[in-house]
């Protein structure tokens, strides 16, 4: 984390240097989760007896149905900083859909589509 302030104040070259190097420490993180994270799914299967479940379909469309309402509130606010935070939370996940969509296919249809939406009303009005 880094004081906005204090670092727009620094030359541009050290403002490039800390972008980089924060980049560099976010993708060295995501990295090792991308690595392990299935590994230790597989200890815990093999080693440890844990069983892995799907959520039942109308759970998940239960989550995606109060994640919409949660989020069009948010969207819908009057404080300026809390629409623009969950517009920033919808476009990462527009972009976050881009690297995974292969395991959409996985949700449940109407997940799907309540997400869809959700990301859709804002792009067409």
């Amino acid at each position: 984390m880094v004081d906005k302030k204090k670092y727009q104040e620094l030359p541009d070259d050290l403002q490039a240097l800390i972008r980089d190097i924060a980049q560099a420490e976010y993708d060295q993180v995501a990295s090792d989760f991308y690595a392990n994270d299935p590994r230790a799914l597989q200890t815990l299967v093999n080693e440890h007896g844990v069983k892995v479940h799907a959520f039942p379909e109308e759970i998940l469309k239960a989550g995606a149905e109060a994640s919409k309402e949660v989020m069009t509130s948010l969207r819908d606010s009057d404080d300026p900083l809390v629409k623009k935070t969950a517009e920033s939370f919808i476009s990462a996940l527009n972009i976050l859909r881009t690297r995974s969509g292969r395991h959409r296919r996985r949700l449940y249809p109407g997940t799907r589509k309540v997400l869809h939406n959700l990301t859709r009303t804002r792009e067409q009005t």
